[in-house]
């Protein structure tokens, strides 16, 4: 759906929702011939009244605050993972990082948050095709306590899904 056509669909969803809107019933309206022109929407009333609509999107503060801290701790995650270069693993993928809440990974536990999170890929691509429960199409998902002795995998991420394919 092109953004003409979201626009449409958005504003026709409003007027079934709001048809008296504008103080007075719509006897038509239509989107501009480009679409950088403002508004989105123009309408004319039935007593021949002009309004413009310009649609926006309604963005909550608690909403924009939750998605602002999840991007600072996937940032994070992802600055303390660098570089991966080409993947050498027989049996994986790609894999998810589910990083804990309020996560953010310090910078004097960059170095072995790195070498801990590349040394259990590597542990989990050796131990693949002997483990037959892992060979589903969902992966394998490690708990927690499959993170003994990766401590910084510990204290940074609540869980990790493996994929083959």
């Amino acid at each position: 759906m092109t953004k003409r056509e979201h626009e449409r669909a958005v504003f026709e969803a409003f007027l079934r929702a709001m048809p008296g809107f504008a103080g007075e019933p719509i006897r038509d309206w239509q989107q501009p011939g480009d679409e950088k022109e403002f508004p989105d929407v123009v309408c004319t009333t039935d007593a021949g009244h002009k309004i413009g609509v310009e649609l926006g999107q309604w963005l909550d503060a608690e909403q924009m605050r939750n998605a602002k801290g999840m991007d600072r701790i996937q940032e994070s995650i992802l600055a303390a993972v660098g570089t991966q270069g080409q993947n050498t693993t027989e049996n994986v993928l790609c894999l998810w990082l589910s990083p804990k809440p309020r996560a953010r990974v310090r910078p004097d536990d960059v170095a072995g948050f790195r070498a801990q999170l590349f040394d259990y890929i590597r542990d989990v691509d050796q131990r693949w095709i002997g483990e037959r429960s892992w060979q589903r199409p969902e992966g394998f998902g490690p708990t927690p306590e499959d993170f003994s002795g990766y401590s910084m995998l510990r204290k940074y991420l609540v869980s990790m899904r493996f994929f083959r394919e």
